[in-house]
């Protein structure tokens, strides 16, 4: 047995990691074709079962809409909690999304570009990112009744193959311009 010390660890931030090894996050690799169907069904499966400090005992709505073959956008019905001025807390990397959002960090970390709107109580933010990273500081809009979250999001083309399609219980959807509205 070879000894072992901290100097063999590499140390990286969580946007890193994930394109490092995306199996970790969504079970296939990177350049595996059906990486997108796997990172947006991650994504569903969260905004369907959010952990309880989001969401708590209530009936999520989510809308999904593949606007291309790589680009997404997942809106919910679901934000995280303002501070006492409305400001949202920081998330990763500067970002608008905490650690109760984590898969949908993932999925921006895979991204080449994408932007987040969180709104709750009549207050709104709105933040473009590269991958999870901001590109613009958050800044206020005109937030839509109640609260919920959007993320648009377009897949790196390293992370995928150039033909991708979203296998469901009604067959393949390669087609861009489907929406789905899932409420439970």
């Amino acid at each position: 047995m070879s000894d072992y010390s901290d100097v063999e660890i590499t140390l990286v931030e969580f946007d890193e990691h994930v394109r490092r090894r995306p199996a970790m996050y969504f079970a296939v690799s990177r350049g595996d074709p059906q990486l997108p169907t796997w990172v947006l069904t991650g994504v569903l499966r969260l905004a369907v079962h959010p952990a309880t400090c989001l969401a708590g005992d209530h009936e999520p709505v989510v809308v999904v809409e593949v606007t291309s073959s790589m680009s997404f956008t997942v809106v919910d019905d679901q934000a995280s909690p303002f501070d006492p001025f409305g400001d949202p807390p920081e998330g990763y990397c500067g970002s608008l999304l905490g650690n109760d959002r984590w898969l949908l960090g993932a999925a921006l970390a895979l991204s080449t570009d994408g932007v987040i709107e969180v709104w709750r109580d009549g207050c709104g933010w709105r933040q473009e990112v590269r991958g999870l990273r901001p590109a613009l500081p958050a800044a206020r809009f005109a937030a839509p009744p109640g609260s919920g979250t959007r993320v648009v999001w377009s897949c790196g083309p390293w992370s995928v193959a150039s033909r991708w399609g979203l296998r469901t219980r009604w067959g393949l959807i390669t087609a861009a311009g489907l929406v789905v509205r899932l409420s439970w």
